[in-house]
């Protein structure tokens, strides 16, 4: 699916960059140009480096931690995206803003705390003879592997915002999505390849690799692809620590809808913690205490 997907952006990027053809300091026009940009991405190639290695250590992380842990360290990519904008950008966030984005972590650990609550019963839950036992060593690297991939997250949404914007190239938002999907292909590509050699499964499996996929797996493919690009868009016209707010907001959404089409909980946390954070997000957008 996410191989689909970055296929969809690459595609639409391409289409975009040959149909409108903007002004920028990309060489050639029509394909020719886009070998120009498949050749001069260095920028681009470590952010695709960075998002592959946080995803990695997702994996390391919730191998290691309770799910309940890993959500709640996650929440902090909203402090440390805000804290490299002022590094690397800049940018002067005012302490309001701070108070905003504290806020918003509480009311987002409250809005996941359902999910808290089932992974305490599942622990207590768990047959006492299970001989599946996490060492507090292992506890601990996976607690590390959750703080560095919320530093790798906000550093990487930072590095990208300001390669749309203060880069000295003059690189447009489409010929950066289109390199960032080009490349984020050849990785995956890696990957499945490397998969292939290392699982101990039949050579067939391998054959068919759309086998069990419906149209809710092509849409929810098509959405996420379509979310890759907005967040370029919201980079590019707003900024890095926004994308936070409105990731936070979609936790909310999420909980709601969940509630109301799939009979999830929608207790009095979850309700403060919505609150909580339409608050922070209002607090932090309505304040002009930064530039």
């Amino acid at each position: 699916m996410v191989l689909v997907g970055e296929i969809i952006k690459l595609l639409f990027s391409a289409y975009l960059i040959i149909a409108e053809k903007e002004d920028s300091d990309a060489s050639g026009d029509g394909f020719s140009k886009l070998l120009w940009l498949a050749v001069n991405a260095k920028k681009i190639i470590l952010l695709v480096v960075l998002y592959s290695i946080g995803n990695i250590l997702a994996y390391f992380a919730l191998a290691r931690v309770e799910a309940s842990a890993y959500t709640v360290c996650l929440q902090l990519k909203a402090l440390s995206t805000a804290a490299f904008a002022v590094l690397f950008l800049g940018r002067n966030i005012s302490l309001t803003k701070w108070r905003a984005l504290m806020l918003l972590v509480i009311g987002c650990i409250l809005v996941a705390s359902p999910s808290f609550n089932r992974c305490l019963m599942a622990s207590t839950a768990k047959d006492s003879n299970s001989k599946i036992e996490v060492s507090i060593f292992e506890s601990l690297l996976g607690l590390g592997a959750v703080l560095v991939m919320v530093t790798i997250s906000g550093f990487s949404a930072v590095y990208f915002e300001g390669i749309l914007k203060k880069s000295s190239e003059k690189i447009t938002i489409w010929e950066r999505n289109f390199q960032m999907a080009l490349y984020s292909i050849v990785l995956l590509l890696l990957v499945i390849v490397s998969e292939g050699y290392t699982l101990d499964t039949p050579s067939s499996s391998y054959s068919t690799p759309f086998k069990g996929w419906t149209i809710n797996t092509v849409l929810i493919t098509i959405i996420q692809a379509g979310g890759g690009l907005l967040v370029a868009a919201t980079l590019k016209y707003a900024d890095a620590v926004l994308k936070t707010l409105a990731t936070a907001g979609s936790i909310v959404l999420s909980a709601v809808l969940g509630h109301l089409l799939l009979g999830g909980v929608l207790d009095i946390f979850v309700g403060l913690g919505s609150l909580a954070t339409i608050l922070a997000i209002f607090n932090y957008t309505l304040d002009s205490g930064s530039a």
